[in-house]
């Protein structure tokens, strides 16, 4: 299934570029915050998350030692990027009624700040003359001819900004791969927003993705576009063919910190429906040094390990809407396909036409198909109703305990809809089976099942 990346616009505040700094590595922001409403403010420091407080007044005061780069904050629901370099002093002002429109930067390289938080207005003003729906509906060519359109624009602003010329060669590779990103994105956005089932991209636009170099760390390290750019490639892989995939590719790289990054994104994602789970650890065990990281993949393999195909399923017995209680024992015999849902989650009942027609397709088949809701106890009749009104087929369960029972906690489910493919004789085939609408995906797998019946 494509991992479809939401189109957003994150505003980038420098605050200091000053290269003749003293060797303090202490980085110092202040700020005054109007209408606030939360008593700390948090950044994102080296992959640390550090927290610090603000007064009843509004003011705070963020000191941390870091290297000249890029850091998130946030505060409350509102988020934001600082570009900070040690040995500066520079002073934040914002209201929380308008957090991007009063945004305000004093003290070192205003300027670049205020700049920045300029082109985050003008990007957002962009965004609202043609909307993600809209844009990316159109026609390559005329896709391309907008995107290129709003580029020069943004680049004329930043051609005409009285900013500092170190902060200026970072800020153009940053809007480089800004709209780098968004043709990227043309082929998946096309299809979901377009309705089509296929992309012919053009030679053109073709050659540019492929051309593009993944594997430079330094701007990996230095620029936020490049390295969500770079981490978005990866998950897309990832998520649709596959982890092992993805570090085969990451494995042709010669820096060993970048494997590391990346790998730790995969190892982040890396749930029951891997079917090659000692194949893919192996390899990540191969591109992690850090000694917690190694510790954490060896603490998931333990509990994913259970999961591997050709294990015995977890179990459950749960009540059917006739208040007959129905076990896993009970359907042996049976190649299972279920369905982990609450009548509450919108993506599961968006599945469910397509879970219909699916069962449709396999009737006559020894294949069973089994919807599990985790709806809480005090929900049951919620749960009957939805099953008439939505004339709901197949062996429909209730789980005992909501989310807070044995089978949901022993498959590792975390989020829903969740679907699990199992055998006749109880043996997993996927712990993490495509949903209905994956259409030919879902298919592939119950064929091969029943043909190997």
């Amino acid at each position: 299934m494509n991992k479809l990346h939401l189109l957003a616009l994150v505003a980038i505040f420098s605050v200091a570029c000053n290269q003749d700094a003293p060797e303090s590595k202490e980085v110092l922001l202040t700020g005054q915050i109007a209408n606030a409403k939360g008593d700390s403010i948090a950044f994102s420091v080296n992959d640390d998350y550090l927290k610090f407080p603000v007064d009843e007044n509004g003011n705070f005061d963020a000191r941390f030692t870091a290297d000249a780069g890029y850091y998130t904050f946030n505060y409350q629901r509102e988020r934001a990027t600082c570009y900070l370099t040690p040995g500066d002093s520079s002073h934040v002002s914002f209201d929380t009624a308008e957090f991007d429109e009063s945004m305000t930067f004093s003290g070192a390289s205003a300027n670049d700040n205020n700049y920045l938080a300029g082109k985050y207005l003008l990007k957002e003003d962009l965004g609202k003359e043609r909307d993600i729906r809209a844009l990316y509906s159109m026609p390559e060519d005329s896709f391309l001819m907008a995107i290129d359109a709003s580029r020069e624009t943004v680049e004329a602003f930043l051609a005409q900004a009285d900013i500092s010329e170190t902060f200026k060669t970072i800020e153009e590779q940053n809007l480089k791969y800004e709209f780098v990103r968004d043709k990227m994105n043309y082929e998946s956005y096309h299809k979901y927003f377009a309705g089509v089932e296929e992309v012919a991209l053009s030679e053109s636009l073709q050659a540019m993705i492929d051309g593009i170099d993944y594997s430079d760390e330094q701007k990996f390290k230095t620029v936020p576009s490049y390295k969500a750019m770079v981490e978005g490639h990866f998950m897309d892989i990832a998520y649709m063919e596959g982890i092992e995939d993805a570090l085969t590719e990451m494995g042709e790289f010669e820096s060993a910190y970048l494997k590391e990054k990346l790998a730790t994104n995969m190892l982040m994602i890396l749930g029951p429906g891997e079917q090659n789970l000692n194949a893919v650890v192996d390899k990540l065990k191969t591109f992690v040094s850090d000694e917690d990281l190694v510790a954490d993949l060896d603490e998931k393999y333990e509990s994913l390990k259970m999961l591997i195909p050709g294990n015995a399923s977890p179990s459950f017995e749960f009540k059917n809407v006739n208040d007959q209680m129905v076990s896993i024992e009970d359907l042996k015999g049976k190649n299972l396909y279920i369905d982990v849902w609450a009548t509450w989650c919108g993506p599961c009942k968006a599945e469910i036409p397509h879970l219909k027609k699916l069962e449709s397709e396999y009737q006559d088949r020894n294949i069973e198909f089994v919807s599990i809701s985790v709806d809480v106890p005090a929900d049951e009749q919620k749960w009957k109703d939805m099953v008439a009104e939505k004339e709901l087929k197949g062996i429909q369960l209730m789980s005992d305990n909501g989310w807070d029972t044995d089978f949901v906690k022993d498959y590792l489910i975390r989020g829903i809809p969740r679907f699990i493919l199992i055998d006749k004789e109880g043996k997993i085939i996927s712990a993490d089976a495509p949903r209905p609408s994956s259409n030919d995906k879902i298919k592939e797998m119950i064929n091969n099942l029943l043909v190997s019946a």
